[in-house]
């Protein structure tokens, strides 16, 4: 997590990251939730 962040922050690069890992989703600046494939 902490090297997506260091070329998200170096390089301006937008990281997309999947997960159901909520701990892995703290650790990002925007959240997007899909259910049943809608955003929510």
């Amino acid at each position: 997590m902490a090297l997506l962040r260091e070329i998200n922050q170096a390089s301006g690069q937008t990281i997309i990251m999947v997960t159901h890992s909520p701990e892995a989703a703290q650790s990002s600046s925007r959240v997007i939730h899909v259910q049943d494939g809608v955003i929510r």
